[in-house]
């Protein structure tokens, strides 16, 4: 290979960040890092892909277009991630212009990348796989990483990929919908759990997990918020570190900004079931997604 770039986007419900990541050092390269505001309400497909086509092409001219590889772009469901094919309904009335639109093709039209140098992936696959190549995870074969917040993701890494079958792997390598306790393991590991639970122990309204962290020193219901959370995330959990012989846990997401308060909690319960498993907090937060599509690329040559 002799491009020294990858480009890699991260595509929100309003707006694209993208930037240039230089292959031999699994870094952002300075001065590339591009971000465009996206109306994820169009009516007109052009206005978005318009949007996300300026966030590439700004990033890509920065270290010239002929030095890049490819790009891979980490973007929410429901989307064809293989055929790159949008399958937006308008629920939350978010890219329902887009729906059925060919995505890669439109994209290569706009920037000149090739249609087969451009890449797809959920945003916790990416998250992982940034992780993995240059974060928390790093140099790890088997990995499983999961974003903790308003929702329950993750992702499961081995040799440097992200898997969704094979022994240890939930179905589509989805953990949010688990069985447990008479629901699914979202129920338990979300900020609605903390918002629930404070509300159960204290009859008092917070607004996010935030809000109990930061009283954890003084306010008993706050430890035992956590002491729960982290025995509950360490049940749902184990089945899947063991079957899948992780050796790295890489947690991320809004929640993990208050890792310190049940990481340690999350390690000492696994180990007491004999599972030797390094247990570590998010490394690179927003960029993750960013350096893991890249790594779409990568993982294609």
């Amino acid at each position: 290979m002799n491009k020294s770039y990858i480009l890699g986007a991260d595509i929100g419900g309003s707006h694209i960040t993208c930037a240039a990541i230089k292959i031999e050092t699994a870094t952002i390269e300075e001065g590339t890092y591009t971000e465009e505001k996206v109306n994820s309400k169009a009516e007109d497909a052009k206005e978005v892909l318009d949007a996300w086509a300026k966030a590439i092409n700004d990033a890509a001219s920065n270290v010239g277009s002929e030095n890049v590889e490819g790009i891979g772009l980490a973007i929410p469901g429901p989307f064809d991630y293989a055929n790159g094919i949008a399958l937006y309904t308008g629920e939350n009335d978010k890219f329902a212009a887009l729906y059925q639109l060919d995505i890669r093709s439109a994209i290569s039209e706009r920037t000149g990348i090739p249609a087969n140098r451009i890449f797809f992936a959920n945003d916790a696959a990416c998250f992982g796989m940034g992780e993995n190549w240059a974060g928390a995870g790093k140099g790890s074969n088997r990995m499983i990483g999961i974003t903790l917040g308003t929702g329950f993701g993750a992702v499961y890494m081995k040799d440097g990929k992200h898997v969704t079958e094979g022994s240890g792997v939930p179905n589509g390598g989805e953990l949010w919908d688990y069985p447990y306790n008479g629901t699914i393991a979202e129920d338990f590991v979300s900020t609605r759990w903390f918002i629930k639970r404070y509300a159960e122990l204290t009859g008092e309204t917070v607004e996010g997990v935030y809000d109990v962290a930061k009283i954890h020193a003084t306010s008993q219901a706050s430890q035992q918020i956590f002491e729960e959370f982290a025995n509950t995330l360490a049940n749902i959990l184990s089945p899947s570190i063991k079957e899948f012989e992780a050796t790295t846990l890489v947690i991320g997401g809004s929640i993990a900004k208050s890792s310190h308060l049940f990481i340690g909690k999350v390690h000492d319960v696994l180990a007491s079931r004999g599972l030797n498993v390094k247990v570590a907090t998010a490394e690179l937060f927003d960029q993750a997604a960013i350096l893991g599509a890249a790594k779409l690329v990568l993982n294609s040559i």
